[in-house]
Formats: C-alpha cells, structure tokens, sequence
C-alpha cells in the first residue's frame, strides 16, 4: 500500500509538471502568434505609407508642370486702328520712338503701318494758348491741378465731345475741404475746326478766394482735317 501512494505522489508529479509545460507551449505560441500579427501590421502600415507618399509627389509634379504652362499672348486689332499712350515730355524723357505733338508727346506703340491714334494731354501751364491737334489725335484730356473745377461744355460740338462727367482724384490723405488733387474731363475729337474749352474753379484753396482770374482756365484747339 505504501508503495502504491508513492507511485499516485509521482503521478501527480508528472502531470502537474505536464499541466505546465502545455501552458508554456501554449503562452510561447501566443505570444510568437501576437508578434507575427504585429509584424504583418507594421509592414502593411509601411506600404500604405510609402504608396501615399508616392501618389502625393506625382500631384505635386502635377501640379508642378501645370503651373509653369504660359499661355500665349494675343495682340488684337480693331477696325483696322491701334491705340497708344500719351504723356506730357520731360526733362529726362527718353524721345526715341516717339511722335511729337505741340508740348505734349505720344509714345507709339504700333509695329506696322497704320497711323496710331493718340490722346493729347493738357494741363494747367496750357492756359490762354491755341494749340494745334494733328489729325491722328483722337481724344483730348484737360486735366488741372485742385478738385474745385468745373468744366464748361466745348464751344464747337462738331469739333470735340465730352466724355462723361469730370473725374476728381483727391490727394490720399489731405485734409478736407483743400482740394489737394486734381480734376480731368475727356472729350472725343470727331471732326476738324476750332474749339475753345474752359473751366472754372469754386475756390483757389481751403476758404482761399482766386485773385487776378486764377479761377478761370481756358485752352484753344485747332484740329486738323484728316489726311
């Protein structure tokens, strides 16, 4: 009997060390289970990381190549006449390439044979004076010193048109009431002739009164028949 319950001790023995080794067996197979998972994660989150970066360089060179797409310039013509851009001459202007006209200079701006229509700038030192308009000069533009002018209509219709009303440009940040700026009025020349255009100014400054005729300006054209 007593050899008996050593022989039942030592089977107890065995399967508890048995029991354990399964358990080892079975935590070894987990834990190598949960770092194969892991791995095949990791590597799947590499590869959708790399084909994102990938689509987003492609855009981007996209894009790239789309921006520096420079669409052609297209020089129109109308009714077979081309505009230029008129200024007053000075000191150091450059005359080259330019067509003189009286005191004013109209830069041209055409590469072929057609006569450029021009705009004639007047300002104030032009007061009192008759001024001869070539016939390629299409619009005329008085334009004086303050905002307190007013422009009469032109004495000669059939010469020169206004255009609209008087556009008024004050000085940015002068004070109210100055007239710091300046006045401009256009008129069309549709014909040829003599023409006197005028203007007359409200006040010479702030609460300034105009002495010796300063408030009145008034210029003479004469048109020239076209060619």
């Amino acid at each position: 009997m007593h050899k008996n319950r050593k022989q039942c001790t030592l089977y107890k023995n065995e399967a508890g060390m048995t029991s354990l080794l399964l358990v080892g067996l079975v935590s070894i197979v987990l834990v190598t289970v949960a770092g194969i998972g892991s791995y095949v994660a990791m590597h799947r989150t590499a590869q959708l990381n790399q084909q994102a970066l990938s689509t987003t360089n492609t855009q981007r060179a996209q894009s790239s190549a789309g921006a520096k797409t420079v669409q052609p310039l297209v020089t129109s013509k109308t009714s077979g006449k081309s505009t230029s851009t008129v200024k007053k001459p000075s000191a150091t202007a450059n005359t080259q390439n330019t067509v003189s006209t009286s005191n004013s200079t109209s830069t041209n701006t055409t590469t072929n044979n057609l006569v450029p229509l021009q705009t004639y700038l007047i300002n104030n030192s032009d007061n009192g004076k008759t001024i001869p308009i070539a016939n390629n000069i299409a619009r005329v533009v008085v334009q004086l010193s303050s905002t307190f002018w007013s422009f009469s209509k032109p004495t000669n219709t059939a010469v020169v048109q206004m255009n609209g009303s008087t556009a008024y440009d004050p000085t940015p940040g002068a004070p109210p009431g100055t007239g710091e700026g300046t006045s401009s009025q256009s008129y069309t020349v549709v014909g040829p002739g003599s023409v006197t255009l005028s203007a007359q100014a409200s006040s010479c400054g702030e609460a300034v009164r105009c002495v010796n005729g300063a408030q009145f300006f008034s210029v003479t054209l004469v048109v020239s028949p076209k060619s």
